[in-house]
């Protein structure tokens, strides 16, 4: 089985087991981190019909507790709302181009 089959499997199990949401975000970062270099990590929820969007959890190195997990904010101009407008992957290096 490959790692990814792996991951998906573990994710299903944490999804089906879930009782406290810090947790599940928890374990799919490390579920992730088991696949890829995740240092940096955020989960963001996204309200279509308000165009709002919610990040309650997040691991940044860089800039740690940017984000109110109670707060909704507007897509806006980020990295996140380029991202749900584009459907392109985004390489964070370029982030400052892509959103000015």
């Amino acid at each position: 089985m490959s790692n990814a089959t792996t991951a998906l499997y573990r994710i299903a199990d944490a999804a089906s087991a879930v009782d406290d949401m810090q947790a599940f975000y928890a374990t799919m970062h490390q579920i992730v981190s088991d696949l890829v270099v995740a240092d940096n990590f955020h989960i963001t929820l996204y309200d279509e019909a308000r165009q709002l969007t919610n990040t309650p959890y997040e691991v940044d190195s860089v800039n740690p507790g940017q984000s109110d997990p109670q707060e909704w904010e507007p897509l806006g101009n980020t990295g996140t709302g380029y991202v749900l407008r584009t459907g392109q992957f985004l390489d964070m290096e370029k982030l400052q181009v892509v959103i000015e």
